[in-house]
């Protein structure tokens, strides 16, 4: 069974310095987990969200994320024939440029980490507000076999005329490619505990979020913080995501993080929403 683990997010040191790119991941919640041994890879991780950061000089316009690290079994990854070992991070790495893939054996993770990177923080990684995991991504592209190694790797599909919709085996993650302008990882969807206590953090630590300003439907108990907090509230009482932004100003990608009530599918009805509210934004 294949499932995904963590982002990799790429920086051009010659372009954008270390301690700009970390203090973009710190205001955002995010801390220093641990360190290559033997290169500049971190890990950084919030709740069980993990990225790994990797400067690259070879990376081409700004800091964004380049590729997916996926748990699998022994089988499928063998399969995967133009996988090559990657000395700066010891994980098996398809590179299918720009996007990579990177392979891990089911229960093989802690064991990398441990022998191949040492410790910078013990924080307590016990969630009590913030991003808790990931839960999807938008990908804009036509390279075709980024979905088939998605699909190869286990994920299901289904879709629309306009997109194709990929879902992880333990359906906790899933992946919408569109096929527009070529952008790359567009948006990252994340899941939180407390969507209104993570955005109060979040403009405490000045991330800009984008502004609503709706009057939301009934929501009973919580529709006088859905509107105080400013939030955006997709579906019905008893099935519902209620959604913030944080447009991709900060870390070149668009976050949407959301707590959500038996509402398990990352909608297309809500990325959108996004981008139809920036275009209308920006109009007016």
């Amino acid at each position: 069974m294949s499932n995904f683990s963590f982002f990799e997010y790429s920086y051009n040191p010659m372009k954008e310095s270390a301690p700009e790119i970390e203090k973009r991941l710190t205001l955002l919640g995010f801390y220093k987990r641990s360190e290559h041994k033997r290169s500049s890879v971190a890990l950084w991780t919030q709740g069980v969200c993990i990225i790994l950061l990797r400067p690259t000089a070879k990376l081409q316009g700004h800091s964004r994320i380049t590729g997916v690290g996926i748990i699998s079994d022994s089988d499928k990854i063998a399969e995967q024939h133009n996988a090559t070992p990657c000395h700066e991070t010891d994980f098996l790495v398809l590179d299918l440029q720009p996007f990579r893939f990177y392979l891990i054996e089911e229960h093989s993770l802690d064991w990398i980490v441990q022998n191949n990177y040492d410790q910078v923080s013990s924080h307590a990684n016990i969630i009590t507000v913030g991003f808790e995991h990931f839960s999807g991504i938008e990908i804009d592209t036509d390279n075709v076999k980024i979905a088939k190694t998605f699909l190869d790797l286990g994920f299901t599909q289904d879709g629309t005329d306009s997109s194709t919709r990929l879902i992880s085996p333990n359906k906790r993650f899933t992946v919408i490619i569109r096929h527009k302008e070529n952008l790359g990882c567009h948006t990252v969807i994340i899941d939180t505990h407390d969507v209104f206590k993570t955005t109060a953090n979040l403009i405490i630590n000045d991330v800009p979020l984008m502004e609503f300003n709706d009057e939301p439907e009934d929501f009973k108990e919580l529709t006088h913080k859905i509107k105080g907090y400013d939030c955006i509230a997709f579906g019905k009482y008893n099935s519902y995501s209620i959604e913030n932004y944080i447009p991709r100003d900060t870390v070149n990608v668009n976050i949407i993080f959301r707590q959500r009530k038996q509402y398990i599918k990352v909608s297309e009805v809500s990325l959108d929403y996004y981008a139809t509210r920036k275009q209308t934004d920006s109009i007016s």
